[in-house]
């Protein structure tokens, strides 16, 4: 499964999934129909983010170059990373598969609701409704690189 993003002029983001199917050696591209339109994220705060990983995430995840994964992989240098690349860490299948690059639209849909964006996805997290919250996170993540 690749998620899609088309940036409308007007700011409204289109989501797509594309699935591969395999069946007896063969594939085909089937495209998933726009799952909705999402208007433009406000601009994060990376300090909020990082006061709302701390309080939402930390727990579970760690952010720091070289540091350990924890209940869930190491988020430092997360946005523009392939899904499921973490040295030692046992992602799901589901994530293993996704073939998703964690862009910031991406990390978008996916921190509104990970199950839904991801089924079979180990994280148990519900997600964060407000827009936001999830641009300060998404933030925060973006200063957390090399």
């Amino acid at each position: 499964m690749q998620c899609v993003l088309i940036r409308h002029q007007d700011g409204r983001v289109t989501v797509l999934l594309l699935v591969v199917v395999v069946n007896s050696g063969s594939s085909r591209n089937i495209t998933m129909p726009p799952k909705k339109e999402r208007e433009a994220l406000p601009p994060g705060d990376a300090a909020r983010g990082e006061a709302l990983f701390k309080a939402r995430a930390a727990q579970c995840h760690t952010i720091n170059k070289g540091g350990p994964n924890g209940v869930g992989p190491n988020l430092y240098e997360l946005v523009g990373r392939k899904s499921g690349t973490v040295t030692g860490f046992a992602y799901s299948k589901a994530n293993l598969d996704s073939n998703v690059n964690w862009t910031p639209d991406i990390l978008d849909v996916y921190l509104e609701n990970p199950k839904k964006f991801m089924p079979g996805t180990k994280m148990s997290f519900a997600g964060l409704k407000k827009p936001q919250e999830r641009a300060d996170i998404i933030a925060y993540l973006e200063k957390m690189q090399d």
